[in-house]
């Protein structure tokens, strides 16, 4: 870093058109999409399940065939995705960090400045040629958004490309799917199979931590899988059916079949988005997030509703200059090894927890001299690890393996795995259950018929809501983006349950406790009073 003296230890400031920035005026309120004319329609359901889908079934049926075996090598979903990698391994992607703001990143004045540094630092200095991309968060998005429909001549789509964030938008997913299966079951058989405790399990319905989330999500498919492909090889028929037509049967008899298939498939889905990050697989990403967008309308995630449209809208219409290079450079690959790309912003997350280190900025806010030099030199101190940590790559072994197909990590996957499995088995196979009702897993007690009515319609609502909002408000414009989402409330689990049915054992076990804690208080009253006397 440049100093004012050669023996001077005085750091030089930054300049003003960095350190400044300008207060920003947003109406959000007067703004609308801008129509495009070559803008495509919604793509074909059936186009993304069939093509994208592959990969997840064919990691399904080996692990199948290893649970059923000794062997477990490349038994989990990283390291047999990585084991099939045929792409030629890159250079390490240079990844970096301007000195930090005391802003706040979500004010439109921040975004707005932090574009124009963008596009200043790329167009003059890095590479003339070359539109940025920007990726956000869902709230940083949103009005990233609004700032180039406002300010189209220097801050439009054809100046900068805005995109949503994958790390962010593969969090929103499994929360969206932790919403669907809170209060079935789920983690009550993932505690009980040893994949964590209670507590542990219950923060996946929120994705506390994203890779243990992943992790339990990965292990619950391979169990679904295995126990579907079990209910079908004892089935009772007398004649002979394909699995597809025996699946597609048994959703029409049992509500149970179809909740917990509906969850094995959307799984699928999350994965294959997550896969196509780590494969660089554009043309995936697109197909598996329209197969998904229609879940957010149709469990009322109404950000995501609103502004994931807005996001397949842009990548469908990517400017002349930058499609070809975008489709291939989307994602950012920090190391050689297979499987491995991740999505600009969990880089910039990674770098965010490099920088802070153990302790962050604790004790440095309250002097703001020690604030100021750690915000400068915070981004060159993990430069100096990056640079420190590829001279050991160079220096090692040469293999590209994933840091998942490691043994240990195999065996652990299969031992979770078949325990999940057994567990599920012991409540009761919910795929061998074709009686009209909606059974929880752990207790077998029945749902609503309100749910099993959200059970049956939440697929088909969910794709018609995202069809016309990106018609009305995308393509022809007919609405505002403004415009309230309806709203379809769906009854599921978590919000409406039939207590009706809990049995009367439960109701003599909870009269039974009550009675002995009120003995129990009374017991107390009375040695607190002997004592006083």
């Amino acid at each position: 870093m440049p100093f004012s003296g050669e023996d001077s230890e005085v750091v030089c400031s930054l300049p003003l058109s960095y350190t400044t920035v300008p207060a920003v005026a947003l109406n959000a309120s007067n703004t609308s999409v801008p129509q495009k004319s070559s803008l495509s329609s919604v793509s074909d359901h059936d186009l993304g399940r069939g093509r994208g889908m592959v990969k997840e079934d064919s990691w399904l049926k080996h692990v199948i065939e290893l649970l059923d075996s000794d062997d477990e090598k490349h038994i989990s979903w990283a390291a047999f995705h990585a084991a099939c990698e045929t792409l030629p391994t890159d250079l390490p992607a240079i990844t970096t960090m301007l000195p930090l703001f005391y802003e706040k990143a979500d004010t439109p004045a921040m975004i707005k400045h932090c574009m124009n540094v963008l596009l200043q630092s790329v167009t003059e200095y890095l590479n003339p040629q070359q539109v940025p991309v920007l990726a956000c968060d869902c709230p940083i998005f949103a009005k990233a958004k609004y700032i180039q429909w406002m300010w189209p001549d220097s801050h439009g789509e054809d100046k900068i490309v805005i995109m949503f964030g994958g790390l962010h938008l593969e969090m929103a997913m499994w929360n969206m799917l932790g919403d669907y299966l809170a209060d079935s079951g789920w983690t009550v058989a993932l505690s009980e199979a040893g994949i964590g405790s209670l507590g542990t399990v219950e923060s996946f319905l929120k994705v506390s931590h994203l890779t243990r989330t992943r992790h339990a999500h990965q292990i619950t498919v391979a169990a679904l899988s295995k126990l579907q492909r079990e209910a079908y090889s004892e089935r009772d028929d007398s004649q002979t059916i394909s699995y597809e037509e025996w699946r597609l049967s048994m959703i029409e008899k049992s509500p149970t079949f179809q909740f917990w298939d509906s969850v094995l498939g959307l799984e699928k889905l999350v994965l294959t988005f997550v896969r196509a990050h780590r494969e660089r697989n554009f043309e995936v990403y697109m197909w598996s997030l329209e197969l998904i967008v229609g879940y957010f309308f149709a469990l009322d995630h109404y950000n995501y509703s609103r502004w994931v449209p807005i996001h397949i809208r842009d990548m469908k219409s990517l400017p002349d200059s930058v499609r070809e290079d975008f489709k291939k450079n989307w994602v950012v690959a920090k190391t050689s090894n297979h499987f491995s790309s991740i999505p600009i912003d969990q880089v910039h997350e990674q770098e965010n927890a490099k920088m802070k280190g153990v302790g962050g900025v604790i004790g440095l806010t309250e002097n703001p001299a020690a604030l100021s030099r750690w915000m400068v030199c915070g981004p060159e101190v993990t430069k100096l690890f990056d640079q420190f940590e590829s001279e050991l790559s160079v220096h090692g072994s040469g293999s590209h393996m994933h840091h998942e197909e490691g043994l240990a990590t195999q065996k652990a996957f299969k031992k979770q795995t078949q325990n999940l499995i057994d567990t599920i088995t012991n409540f009761g196979n919910p795929f061998l259950d074709d009686c009209p009702e909606l059974l929880i897993l752990n207790t077998r007690e029945c749902a609503d018929d309100a749910v099993i009515t959200t059970v049956r319609s939440i697929e088909t609502i969910g794709v018609t809501q995202y069809q016309q909002y990106y018609k009305e408000v995308i393509v022809s414009g007919e609405r505002s983006i403004h415009d309230s989402i309806n709203s379809w409330c769906p009854n599921l689990l978590s919000r409406l349950f039939d207590y009706t049915h809990l049995s009367d054992c439960n109701l003599h076990c909870t009269k039974l406790f009550f009675l002995i804690f009120f003995l129990g208080k009374q017991q107390r009253y009375l040695h607190t009073q002997k004592i006083s006397e």
